[in-house]
């Protein structure tokens, strides 16, 4: 996996924990039955590092005001309640290195605003109802090792280039996404893709200069892939489970 431990910190002391200074630096409020909404006062705890919110019954859109709070590490909204769109804000958190939006009823396209991250390691953004393609910006943040974005609707082209050569899970299903799968999303650092209930097309191809060395598991079953399947999936040692069906010959 992926992130903090959540299951182990929700047994933890919970609270609006602060400095020294008596400035707030994080909030950490998981599992806790929270309803509402966030407000846009949230902005101005500029001091803070660490916002959690996981698991709640929060729900509203998420304050356009987060992207004020520049020191952020993590963010996580997960588990909640939220409407309307990510914030285009959100590009504004360059040193954020955790960010958690999965399991809610966000809506619209992910913003394209992830240039200038360098940090960035885990992005969940699964199980949502967010539209549009997967931005460029996200997979060309170099430090990226998790990526989560399935059972959205989600379409079209995935980004030809991906920078993001750490990628270790990308895990992508059920979404909408059509054209041909990239050769750029195979990395050499990853171990787990999963690409299947989507509309890709034509062959899959490896890059033989960068393989894929450590992938384990492989699902890129209920697509419309078709023509040779790469024979250098054979090679990788490491698979242990591989999901095709489709038409290949």
């Amino acid at each position: 996996g992926v992130g903090y431990d959540k299951i182990n910190d929700a047994e933890a002391e919970q609270g609006v924990f602060c400095s020294d200074e008596k400035v707030a630096v994080e909030i950490f409020i998981i599992s806790n039955n929270m309803s509402g909404g966030l407000p846009e006062e949230l902005g101005g705890l500029y001091q803070v590092y660490s916002v959690s919110f996981w698991t709640n019954e929060i729900t509203g859109p998420i304050p356009e005001s987060l992207g004020r709070l520049s020191l952020l590490n993590v963010l996580d909204l997960g588990s909640n309640l939220f409407t309307g769109r990510i914030p285009e804000s959100i590009g504004r958190l360059t040193k954020l290195e955790e960010l958690y939006l999965d399991q809610n009823n966000l809506q619209y396209a992910i913003p394209d605003a992830f240039d200038g991250f360098t940090k960035l390691h885990t992005v969940t953004l699964s199980e949502n109802d967010l539209t549009s393609t997967l931005p460029a910006s996200l997979v060309q943040v170099k430090s990226l090792k998790y990526l989560e974005a399935y059972s959205n609707n989600l379409e079209g082209a995935l980004p030809s280039t991906w920078q993001c050569k750490l990628l270790k899970e990308c895990l992508l299903h059920d979404n909408q996404f059509s054209s041909t799968i990239p050769s750029a999303i195979f990395k050499r650092t990853m171990t787990i893709l999963d690409l299947s209930d989507n509309n890709f097309e034509g062959p899959i191809s490896i890059n033989p200069a960068k393989p894929p060395l450590k992938l384990a598991e492989l699902d890129v079953s209920n697509n419309k892939l078709s023509g040779d399947l790469d024979p250098y999936l054979g090679t990788i040692s490491t698979l242990q489970h591989v999901s095709i069906d489709n038409k290949f010959s």
